[in-house]
């Protein structure tokens, strides 16, 4: 999977985004409108706040990219800049579905190369770090694709969610709608308390090295005789 915002060049970039603000401003300025004649003032941030969730991956991503808060191990794989001896990845956000899926691809395939990018990532990540041995690093996941099955043959245990996490996954209840959406290619709403988080050692993730192989093998094998 490659994301196609990468391909576009740095004015093509500032001018989605800038198409994408100005779309942003226009429907919420028409619907403060509408509600505001309608003396539904109060329903004005509450939309601009579900609207601002949905857009803020198109570039809070890139920009942290850019930045190097955040790194891509894989199209669907992203990691935060390591933190007191603690990495934190995310399987994907909106924008890398939105300019990573194949319109033609069915929702099993899409669901099949998410899965394979995040595993292909969790590969590249050991490779960076399993020639520094013992690491005494702890790996977070947080991912509503990844299942406890999936995770424990990786050596992944569940983690408890904080109650700041939680309400984090609550306010992006509308991103992660669209989200599942695109996967789904139909409308799917998220249901917030699905959202996983787990944890692993990085000595633990490497020793599932030949493990992680073997899935990616089996998902491509399998997507070949589909």
């Amino acid at each position: 999977m490659t994301n196609s915002f990468y391909l576009k060049t740095p004015k093509q970039q500032k001018r989605f985004q800038f198409y994408l603000l100005l779309g942003f401003l226009i429907i919420n300025i028409a619907f403060g409108w509408l509600m505001f004649i309608n003396e539904l003032a109060f329903v004005i941030c509450f939309f601009a706040a579900i609207s601002i969730t949905i857009i803020a991956p198109f570039f809070d991503v890139p920009s942290g990219i850019k930045s190097g808060n955040l790194k891509y191990y894989s199209s669907m794989l992203i990691a935060e800049k390591p933190r007191n001896k603690s990495i934190a990845l995310h399987s994907g956000s909106l924008f890398d579905y939105y300019f990573s899926f194949n319109q033609t691809d069915s929702a099993s395939i899409r669901k099949r190369k998410v899965l394979l990018s995040c595993l292909t990532g969790l590969l590249s990540l050991i490779e960076q770090y399993e020639k520094s041995q013992p690491n005494n690093i702890e790996v977070k996941v947080t991912s509503y694709i990844l299942n406890h099955r999936t995770a424990q043959k990786l050596g992944l245990v569940q983690a408890q969610q904080d109650m700041l996490q939680r309400l984090i996954l609550y306010f992006n209840f509308f991103n992660l709608t669209c989200s599942l959406s695109l996967i789904n290619k139909k409308l799917t709403f998220a249901n917030v308390t699905k959202t996983e988080s787990f944890k692993v050692d990085m000595d633990t993730l490497i020793g599932k090295k030949e493990k992680i192989s073997a899935l990616i093998l089996r998902l491509n094998k399998f997507g070949e005789n589909r």
